[in-house]
């Protein structure tokens, strides 16, 4: 969980031979277990958890084998019960795992932990003589496919990666959220349009409010862009238009016959305001009505902004933590700074000494900003959302 209340003052908060960069990628990839059931599946494994550790990642070695003796000093822990025991407390714990084992070791391990490729872990398998690393599972979202790159290169291994975008070399629009910190609105849609590019064919994509298009990048041939908003009315998300048949994307945009997959940027500052002893539920229900009326997803929230008064609303607090957003809040003084034309309330400036809260906290978060959202008001919450210039990255 990441969560946080703190209080503002202007800007500040209260190649075989080296393995390349793995981390600038693996934005979600901190820890990664590495398990060998030989002697030389621990050599190997050691020189690879070195180099992953050379990485900042959070590396964990692990024997299973009653023939391997270890030195007292290696890094690798020799396991006492069994491997599901070993899996069903470790498993949940990575967010990466590598087998020095044969695939069916390694398969029937992690079988019955398998869940979403949403949250599975990326696996992968090297050969006890490092001669094949083989990336298993979550080679996308996971990440498995890097890892597996980075293994075979850190320990001198052929990478075997089957994932159809990658030997058909096509976009893959899972690789390219991962890398942008992008959240996948539909899976489902995403694994059409992987089948679409394979296929050879074209998509239209776009992006909203505050988009930046990248320069100087190849972008793939097959991505037509159109610089607006998403014909389906959400705003500030970068989006694929993806056909309910072969037809012309011209043709069918903006009709029942395309449905659109957005990518949710983190890009929107939300500013918010409440009567004393709100409810929870009652801030999460309206501001949900608010975010849906004005076409922007909850998960483009990166942070929520209010007066410093309201730093230990419960409600305000608890809606907070429950959506994992850091909680800032600003002195009154600070918010009459702020720059810009804000919808004036006798009543907030009354109770707060500021004309507006929400507005003015969601300006000052975003640094200026642009208003996807002006100041709503109901059932005692007030809500208001900036959105900062953002772009993506092909490469």
């Amino acid at each position: 969980m990441w969560w946080l209340t703190a209080t503002m003052t202007g800007q500040n908060c209260i190649i075989r031979h080296s393995p390349q960069s793995f981390g600038k990628q693996q934005n979600k990839m901190k820890k990664t277990g590495i398990i060998a059931f030989t002697e030389h599946g621990c050599v190997l494994g050691e020189k690879l958890l070195r180099d992953l550790q050379k990485q900042n990642q959070e590396v964990y070695g692990f024997v299973k084998s009653k023939y391997v003796e270890l030195p007292e000093k290696h890094p690798f822990r020799k396991l006492k019960g069994t491997l599901r025991e070993w899996a069903e407390e470790w498993i949940p714990r990575l967010d990466g795992i590598i087998f020095f084992s044969a695939t069916g070791i390694a398969v029937r391990t992690i079988a019955p932990f398998v869940v979403s490729k949403k949250t599975d872990p990326a696996v992968v398998v090297i050969d006890e003589q490092g001669s094949y690393a083989i990336s298993l599972l979550s080679g996308h979202l996971g990440g498995a496919n890097e890892l597996t790159e980075f293994a075979a290169e850190s320990i001198g291994a052929q990478p075997v990666i089957t994932t159809g975008t990658d030997v058909n070399h096509t976009f893959a629009v899972d690789v390219f959220a991962r890398k942008n910190n992008l959240v996948i609105s539909d899976m489902e849609l995403a694994k059409e349009m992987a089948a679409l590019l394979i296929r050879g064919k074209t998509i239209v994509w776009g992006a909203g409010e505050g988009f930046v298009f990248p320069k100087e990048q190849t972008i793939p041939e097959q991505l037509r862009f159109r610089k607006t908003e998403s014909p389906d009315g959400k705003h500030g998300t970068l989006w694929f238009a993806i056909p309910q048949s072969d037809r012309e994307q011209e043709e069918a945009l903006g009709t029942e016959q395309t449905r659109m997959l957005h990518l949710y940027p983190k890009n929107v500052y939300l500013g918010v305001g409440c009567r004393k002893n709100t409810p929870e539920e009652k801030i999460e229900t309206q501001i949900q009505k608010y975010l849906s009326e004005h076409g922007i997803a909850a998960e483009q929230i990166i942070l929520a902004a209010s007066i410093d008064l309201k730093k230990e609303e419960p409600g305000l607090l608890a809606f907070c933590e429950k959506y994992h957003l850091p909680f800032v809040t600003y002195r009154g003084e600070e918010l009459e700074k702020a720059k810009g034309t804000f919808t004036p309330s006798a009543f907030v400036s009354k109770i707060t000494g500021v004309d507006n809260v929400c507005e003015r906290s969601a300006s000052l978060a975003c640094d200026g900003g642009t208003f996807i959202m002006r100041k709503q008001a109901a059932e005692g919450v007030t809500a208001a959302c900036t959105i900062k210039k953002w772009s993506v990255s092909f490469e």
